[in-house]
């Protein structure tokens, strides 16, 4: 990683509870946080969750919020911490949808396909 991280003016990071489980994404996005900051990267862009600052007890907005404040930690001269509440995808991944509704914990979501 550090090899293309070299050079690098900004960094987008994202990672997947979904396809590494809880703990390995938050190893990943501090990891990729510290190592950019390490290569001197001037802006970090982050995407964690809706509601990550709130410690709703959900693992995935939990450990997001980790990696914020890992990201905030190294001073990058400039970054954003982007928090969707929903993506568009959710509507067609099999573990999540239910047909056109769907109800989780933080609420009901419709997806129209």
């Amino acid at each position: 990683m550090r090899r293309a991280l070299a050079g690098a003016w900004g960094v987008f990071g994202v990672q997947s509870a979904q396809e590494a489980g809880v703990e390995r994404e938050e190893a990943q996005g501090k990891r990729l946080a510290t190592l950019a900051r390490e290569a001197g990267v001037q802006h970090y862009v982050y995407t964690s969750v809706g509601s990550a600052h709130q410690r709703t007890g959900i693992p995935h907005f939990d450990n997001k919020w980790r990696i914020e404040e890992t990201v905030r930690a190294p001073r990058f001269p400039s970054h954003v911490i982007l928090r969707p509440v929903f993506f568009m995808d959710t509507c067609w991944h099999p573990s999540v949808s239910r047909g056109p509704r769907w109800r989780g914990r933080l609420g009901q979501a419709r997806c129209y396909r």
